[in-house]
């Protein structure tokens, strides 16, 4: 798929990752409005990762409220890796978490990203093929249907 732009207003951003999904793209996804701007990164049609700029939706705080990890060992193990390791893989490499509780830390993420920003009906959408996230340890793929299908719901109940 090639490189895509447009306003929000006039596709919305359920329709841009339906689009990206059924043409199995490759590559980032970004939108922006006046707050915030996202990101979601897309591996043959299914997402692998995304973030809100604006929101402190960290890795470590998922797997404490999950309690995968207690705080304090979360902070101990920050405190170790230094910065040498992606937190994620320190936090298996040294056996302190499982990776499926990893894995199911970040799919919360991308669910909470994805929620977000299906509601934005302003702003601008461009979509850069093969970009792929760099400082990423720990990529999902998760098919895009039952993500939709629970932000339509979400959006129903809350109107």
């Amino acid at each position: 798929m090639k490189d895509l732009e447009g306003r929000l207003h006039i596709i919305d951003p359920m329709s841009v990752l339906q689009t990206l999904n059924s043409a199995r793209a490759t590559g980032r996804l970004r939108l922006r409005n006046r707050e915030n701007r996202a990101d979601v990164f897309f591996d043959g049609g299914n997402i692998t990762f995304a973030r809100v700029a604006n929101r402190a939706s960290r890795l470590g705080e998922h797997l404490v409220d999950r309690g995968a990890i207690a705080r304090e060992a979360l902070e101990r193990a920050a405190a170790a890796r230094a910065g040498r390791t992606k937190l994620g893989a320190h936090l298996v490499q040294s056996g302190l978490v499982e990776e499926e509780a990893v894995r199911d830390a970040v799919m919360a993420q991308i669910r909470e990203v994805v929620y977000e920003i299906v509601r934005w009906q302003e702003g601008k959408f461009s979509f850069r093929n093969g970009d792929c996230p760099v400082d990423e340890d720990i990529l999902n793929d998760v098919p895009l249907d039952h993500l939709m299908l629970e932000s339509v719901r979400r959006i129903d109940e809350n109107g």
